[in-house]
């Protein structure tokens, strides 16, 4: 599974909008390769208008990490998308189509955002602009289980459905946002994971440094009677903690 890091946005981390706000490169870089080597493929880049935008994306690509631009806003998707360091672009919706030849462009991966279109139109709208089909990745975009419990249920419906539609299509979720104002939610994202992937999920933007949860899930519900999984789980468990206690200031 494709893991886009989630953590370098400044609506999503306090902390991340302070370290943009003071210009503290410092901490933006490590928040960059502390994903990165908890399994990170791509960061993703969230921040409100470009001067920020500029800088943070500028101060990521110091971890040597590949990026992800993160933005509803058309203009600072066209500046984003002329630096080198971004190599994919998180979202196109229904009012940006037109954005997908800039992106063929420059030859990047792109997030189709089911939101207020249809994934027929997303295809056939990459389609027309010269896209590459296998550098697309649709999102269900399906609320939060906060707002209404049957969400879980409508995300891996529609997972499913895009799957059936448009084989061989690559299918991407933002699993934080369908845990958004829910108690526990590390383990509402690991069952959704696994069930997802058992779907054929092709990536996830999500906090690398959850990805332990999703391997203690997965072993247990790929569980072939051998035991293997046992052990998988048993291992994945004890290195989460032993990072976590590695963490712990002494006391």
């Amino acid at each position: 599974m494709l893991v886009i890091g989630e953590r370098l946005n400044i609506f999503a981390s306090r902390k991340v909008r302070e370290a943009v706000e003071a210009r503290n490169e410092a901490f933006i870089v490590s928040v960059a390769r502390e994903q990165l080597e908890a399994g990170a493929h791509y960061l993703d880049v969230h921040a409100q208008d470009w001067d920020d935008m500029e800088w943070l994306l500028g101060a990521a690509a110091k971890s040597g990490g590949q990026l992800c631009l993160d933005s509803p806003d058309p203009e600072i998707i066209r500046r984003g998308l002329a630096m080198p360091q971004v190599k994919f672009l998180n979202s196109i919706a229904g009012g940006r189509l037109d954005l997908f030849r800039e992106a063929a462009g420059r030859k990047v991966k792109v997030v189709g955002m089911l939101h207020d279109v249809t994934a027929g139109e997303m295809v056939d709208a990459a389609k027309g602009a010269g896209f590459l089909p296998e550098d697309l990745y649709i999102d269900p975009a399906v609320m939060p289980v906060s707002v209404d419990a049957s969400n879980a249920r409508r995300l891996v419906e529609r997972h499913r459905e895009i799957k059936r539609e448009f084989p061989g299509m690559r299918t991407l979720v933002g699993i934080s946002n369908c845990t958004h104002g829910m108690p526990r939610p590390t383990e509402i994202r690991a069952m959704l994971l696994v069930t997802l992937l058992n779907d054929g999920l092709d990536a996830a933007l999500m906090n690398p440094m959850e990805l332990g949860w999703f391997a203690r899930a997965q072993a247990i519900l790929k569980d072939d009677g051998s035991g293997k999984s046992t052990v998988d789980y048993v291992r994945a468990f004890r290195k989460e903690e032993a990072a976590r206690k590695a963490a712990r200031p002494p006391v």
